[in-house]
Parts: C-alpha cells; sequence; structure tokens
C-alpha cells in the first residue's frame, strides 16, 4: 500500500528516481500534487500541463512533501528504479592514453604559449588522436584556441570528473574536487576561487555541471558559488573563462550527442529543495549511480525556499554564447580537416555534421 503512495498516477514510475535538467538548473523528477487530488511525477506534470486522467489543468502546483519523503525513506530507496543508465559503447581516454607532453605542459608555473600549443598540436595530430580532433566538419576557430581545444581531455586528472559507461567509475571526492588545470589551458584566472566541474555521460543524456568555491578566512567549509554570482561575474566576463567553459560543452557534445535523442545539459545550480548545496546533489546522484556515498562539506548562501529563489537565466546564456574574437584577422583552423588531411583524408571517422541542442541551453546557435 505505501508503495502505491510513491507512484505516479499517470506513467507509474517512482518518484525521485529520474533526473530532470532545464534552463541550467538540476532537479529530481518530484511529486506534483494536482489541484484533483493526483499526485504526479514532474515529467508528467509539465507534459499536460497538469492532470491528464481528469482533464485539470494547473500550472502552481506544489510538490507534496509526504510523498517526496516516503519515496527518500532509507525503507524504500531501493524501491523504483534509477534513470541513471550508463552507454557501454561510449568512448573514453585511459590514463596511459594522455599525452604525457601536456601534463609536463600543465604541471608548469607559466601558462603554456602559442608556440609551445602548436607543437603539442602537431605531436597530437601525428599521433592520430581522434577524440581530440572530434569537432564539427563546418566549425572553424582561432588558431590559438584550436591548439588549446585539442589538449582538453589530455589535462592531468580530467578523466576523474567525468563519469562515463566503459570506464570505472572515478572516486566522488576526486570527481566534485577542484580543476587547477582546465584554467591554466585557457589562461583564465579566478583570483581566490577554484574551479570545480564533473559530467555524467548517461544514456539517454549529458549532464555537464560546473561551480566555483572559495574558503573563507578562519572558515572550515569552502563556499559554493555559481558561475552567474555577481562576486564572480569580473572573471567570469573575461573572453577566456566563456572560451573555457563554451569548448569544454563543445567538446562534450562533439564526442558524446550521437544519437541525436542525447542531449547535453549544462548545470550550474539547483534549487533550495533539492539539497543544501549543488555539490550535495551531484553527491548524491553519484551514490546513486554506485559511487562511495560522502556528505561533502560545503556550505552555499541561497535563498531559505524554492518561491524565494532566482537564477540569472541571461547571464548564463551570455557566458555560453560564443564570444566575440574582436577581429577577423589572423588564422583560423578547422582541426577536423587539419586531421583528415594530415591522415589522407579520412573525414568518415571525424567531426559532426550539424549541432544536436537545444535552443533553452545554447545561444550561439
Amino acid at each position: 500500500m505505501v508503495k502505491q503512495l510513491i507512484i505516479c498516477s499517470t506513467c507509474t514510475t517512482t518518484f525521485n528516481r529520474a533526473v530532470i535538467c532545464e534552463a541550467y538548473l538540476i532537479q529530481l523528477n518530484r511529486p506534483i500534487q494536482c489541484a484533483c487530488g493526483c499526485v504526479l511525477c514532474t515529467l508528467c506534470y509539465s507534459k499536460h500541463r497538469g492532470c491528464h486522467l481528469h482533464n485539470v489543468i494547473s500550472t502552481k502546483a506544489l510538490v507534496s512533501t509526504t510523498a517526496s519523503t516516503l519515496a527518500n525513506c532509507p525503507a524504500l530507496e531501493h524501491v523504483g528504479d534509477w534513470d541513471l543508465e550508463l552507454n557501454e559503447g561510449d568512448m573514453f581516454r585511459t590514463d596511459n592514453g594522455s599525452d604525457a607532453q601536456v601534463q609536463l605542459l600543465m604541471n608548469e608555473a607559466q601558462f603554456p604559449d602559442v608556440d609551445t600549443l602548436r607543437s603539442v598540436f602537431n605531436n597530437l595530430i601525428t599521433k592520430k588522436d581522434t577524440m581530440s580532433f572530434k569537432y564539427w566538419v563546418n566549425k572553424s576557430m582561432p588558431e590559438e584556441l584550436a591548439y588549446r581545444y585539442v589538449c582538453i581531455s589530455h589535462t592531468p586528472g580530467f578523466w576523474d570528473h567525468v563519469v562515463v559507461g566503459t570506464r570505472a567509475l572515478p572516486r566522488t571526492e576526486n570527481m566534485i574536487g577542484p580543476d587547477e588545470f582546465l584554467p591554466r589551458l585557457f589562461n583564465v584566472s579566478l583570483g581566490s576561487y577554484k574551479l570545480h566541474w564533473c559530467c555524467f555521460v548517461l544514456k539517454k543524456q549529458i549532464i555537464l555541471t560546473m561551480w566555483c568555491t572559495s574558503k573563507p578566512r578562519g572558515e572550515g567549509q569552502c563556499k559554493v558559488s555559481t558561475l552567474v554570482e555577481s562576486a564572480l561575474k569580473s572573471f567570469t566576463a573575461s573572453i577566456e573563462f566563456r572560451r573555457m567553459v563554451l569548448y569544454l560543452s563543445r567538446w562534450f557534445t562533439a564526442q558524446y550527442v550521437s544519437p541525436p535523442h542525447r542531449l547535453l545539459n549544462v548545470v550550474l545550480d539547483c534549487k533550495p529543495s533539492e539539497g543544501p548545496t549543488l555539490v550535495h546533489v551531484i553527491a548524491f546522484l553519484a551514490s546513486s549511480l554506485g559511487m562511495e556515498k560522502i556528505t561533502p562539506n560545503f556550505s552555499q548562501h541561497r535563498a531559505k525556499d524554492d518561491q524565494n529563489y532566482s537564477f540569472n537565466i541571461r547571464s548564463a546564456g551570455t557566458m555560453f554564447s560564443c564570444p566575440s574574437e574582436g577581429t577577423s584577422e589572423g588564422m583560423y583552423i578547422n582541426i577536423v580537416e587539419e586531421f583528415s588531411s594530415y591522415h589522407n583524408g579520412c573525414n568518415n571517422a571525424m567531426g559532426l555534421t550539424r549541432l544536436c541542442t537545444t535552443a533553452e541551453l545554447y545561444s550561439y546557435l
């Protein structure tokens, strides 16, 4: 009888067992109390704008805290299948496959210069590194940016932040930990802040999450900051930062958005009802996938409830738009054509013909 209370009246799926990513926010498939008395999952409620069984239209229904609490109680946590299936056919790079030259370059004190990056680019193209040179056939990028892009998956610790079906699951602590090398690759300065990111490459969707942390003097906990917070604007508004986050998202899109129905969702925050911090939600998803359970030692300044919560979608859209290069002068490189030309025309193995994504997540289309 209790199990019936945690099942959607329309689709009979168990509440809180699927992840919804929309408008840069992440949430579970929560139970919604409709005006007719039915309790529906968020997906069914959104699809039918209310209760389909009783033809009740509703736009402001609230989450059923009773059903949500029941669905999350330890006695019922194994009821219902999680919609977090991994794809066993997805590619990844082994630790031994990471380029030693890039690893050494990222550990140097100075940011890499163009000449050094050009040497790395030529080395990777000689090695026939198909992952690094996968992109869109009809897309070119500035020379220096092309050199940085092909190094992305070779930076130290990169794959510790990625959950992909054919690779052993990373440690949760490493996955949610800071990445000091990606900002170094793109010549990004963040002051006292540290960049964090992780990516769940699931069978139905790809979830790329990013945030920053800082540790106020005298405090034991790190503070989580979203990328759209005003305190970070002096860093996140720079063309270097925007290139970094945009091309990281494009790298995952180029690698894994196939077949076309699997989209990449960029996540920058969650509503207060989902957890004390965005990191807590990510750690919970990791444990639901079979990774070790941890309690993140992070705090986040946020509204007390969802009604008072707001998120700057416009700022996020600007951040993930393609930044202006300022001038049309200089060399542009099509890395797919460069790779194919070097290896005697292997066009069929490289690049994508179109960008499969949604207008809500990307404004550069």
